[in-house]
């Protein structure tokens, strides 16, 4: 026990340490984007069948029956694809961005129907 207290205090001493040498920014948040979770778009016109809309397989890789009633009050599966948080993100220099989509809904399992595609959204202020 002894020993953990000690090996706890010189970790802790450690953070503190980096903490009080952390770089500081002067940058601001300006604003702040809000999407709604059922946002969805089409999936592209040459897309795979599968792939025109999303989420047959989220009861945990097994198809998902229309008749299954929804916990939410939403039906599955949903026509298009969600617009979702995004897992990658790279600024073009022109006020743009091009970001990727995330994984899916959740894990490859519950997944094989949501399509990973680039956007290209511009902020507006």
């Amino acid at each position: 026990m002894y020993r953990s207290t000690i090996a706890f205090a010189a970790l802790f001493s450690a953070f503190s340490a980096q903490a009080e040498n952390a770089v500081k920014f002067d940058d601001k948040l300006l604003g702040h984007a809000i999407l709604p979770a059922q946002t969805l778009i089409p999936a592209p016109k040459d897309a795979p069948a599968l792939l025109q809309s999303s989420g047959k397989f989220s009861a945990w890789g097994n198809p998902v029956r229309i008749t299954d009633e929804p916990t939410d009050g939403e039906k599955l599966p949903f026509k298009g694809q969600p617009l979702q948080g995004f897992s990658g993100i790279r600024a073009v220099g022109d006020g743009s961005y091009y970001v990727l989509t995330d994984n899916g809904f959740g894990s490859m399992a519950n997944s094989p129907d949501a399509m990973l595609f680039f956007h290209h959204p511009r902020m507006d202020r």
